[in-house]
């Protein structure tokens, strides 16, 4: 089976974090190296309607420690590393560019704007 039917496999029977903690480095090494970042609210037009309302955005921001959401410059620095040389002894992790999102395990207060 070759490497991308191997990874549309594990896509369709995995959710998407287990897929994300999958090891496709063992399954592809040559094709896919390094993890890539996982979504997260990056202010793109995707997030457009959230930034627009005011609750929305609060919301968001109250599950984000840093208090912002992101921007593309930060994912594509995340990305560039990866698929640098400086990167070349990690895989198998998943590197979270999310304002701390994933740590969060509770909502704080968003400070007024």
């Amino acid at each position: 089976m070759s490497c991308l039917a191997q990874a549309v496999r594990a896509f369709v029977r995995a959710p998407l974090p287990c897929l994300r903690l999958f090891p496709l480095t063992m399954v592809c090494a040559r094709a896919l190296p390094h993890p890539l970042p996982p979504p997260c609210s990056i202010n793109t037009e995707v997030l457009a309607s959230v930034v627009a309302d005011s609750a929305a955005m609060d919301r968001v921001l109250s599950r984000t420690p840093l208090g912002r959401v992101g921007e593309p410059s930060e994912i594509g620095s995340v990305a560039a590393f990866l698929a640098s040389q400086d990167s070349s002894y990690i895989t198998g992790q998943v590197m979270y560019v999310d304002g701390g999102r994933m740590a969060l395990n509770y909502t704080m207060p968003v400070p007024s704007r």
